[in-house]
């Protein structure tokens, strides 16, 4: 099974290819679930968030 080529393999050699959603498809290449695919981009949340500041402030009471 080729997951980067989303191709299967046969026992006759002939390749079939199959459906993925892919950001499944890129969380199994990467070895990591959802939290481990948003930990992976931590700077870039960080620095988006930085460059924009919350325009509602939700812990107001």
């Amino acid at each position: 099974m080729d997951l980067a080529e989303r191709k299967l393999l046969l026992p006759g050699g002939r390749a079939v290819e199959f459906p993925i959603d892919p950001f499944a498809q890129c969380c199994l290449l990467d070895g990591v679930d959802e939290l481990g695919y948003i930990l992976q981009r931590e700077a870039a949340i960080s620095a988006y968030e930085a460059s924009h500041p919350a325009r509602i402030n939700t812990l107001a009471g």
